[in-house]
């Protein structure tokens, strides 16, 4: 009796994680379609998009290639992708490691008027949209002469305060104060706790801020556009 309540209970599992799966499976596929539809999108003629959706690949795909890489001029597709891979790559490094950084001293530390600076820079600054701010800091950016190079999109990425917040949440509630009591005791510096105590517990914080960090890089066109040319 025993066995059978036992098979039925897996029988029931493996029925429920099949449906799962299925389900997950479909999502997936709805998720894909849009990419899907753009790469065949790719081997169509303009006339051909304009009739409507189709699944079925077109025959365009060398003529289109040529279009784009030789009589398009202007802009320069692959001059675009190198600005951004570049500059994107380089906010997420900094964003990452400045704001935990960051996060980590307003965690740890006490000290005096902490939870002002925590309030006025971070929780106040993430309720001003970036745009509001930025005829200002082109005029900044000018007056630095940081206009046409990599320096005005990376280094203001070091001070974001939605990244700050998000990791000193998240450090919150995985760090210990007996974990950095502990490496101070043994001796090492406070910058050797961050690093090597400190930093790979809220690792899974920190890449979760990452993603954010280098899609809100990859998509942000109004800076790129306004201080960086194509060519």
């Amino acid at each position: 009796m025993r066995e059978l309540v036992e098979k039925n209970a897996k029988r029931r599992l493996t029925i429920q994680r099949i449906l799962i799966y299925s389900i997950l499976a479909v999502i997936g596929l709805i998720c894909l379609t849009p990419f899907y539809i753009m790469f065949i999108n790719a081997t169509r003629s303009s006339l051909q998009i304009n009739h409507g959706v189709s699944l079925i690949p077109g025959g365009n795909i060398v003529k289109n290639w040529v279009n784009l890489t030789t009589k398009q001029k202007e802009p320069n597709l692959f001059r675009i992708f190198l600005n951004s891979t570049i500059i994107s790559v380089t906010v997420t490094i900094l964003v990452s490691y400045f704001s935990a950084l960051t996060a980590y001293g307003f965690t740890v530390y006490n000290f005096r008027g902490k939870n002002f600076f925590y309030v006025f820079f971070v929780m106040s600054v993430m309720m001003v949209p970036a745009q509001l701010g930025l005829i200002g800091f082109y005029d900044l950016c000018l007056k630095l002469k940081l206009i046409n190079t990599y320096w005005a999109l990376t280094l203001p990425a070091i001070a974001s305060p939605f990244a700050v917040f998000f990791i000193r949440q998240f450090m919150q509630q995985v760090v210990n104060e007996s974990t950095i009591q502990a490496g101070r005791i043994d001796g090492a510096s406070e910058i050797r706790i961050f690093h090597q105590l400190i930093l790979p517990i809220v690792l899974p914080g920190v890449a979760v801020q990452a993603i954010f960090a280098f899609i809100g890089s990859w998509n942000n066109y109004i800076t790129l556009w306004s201080f960086l040319p194509v060519r």
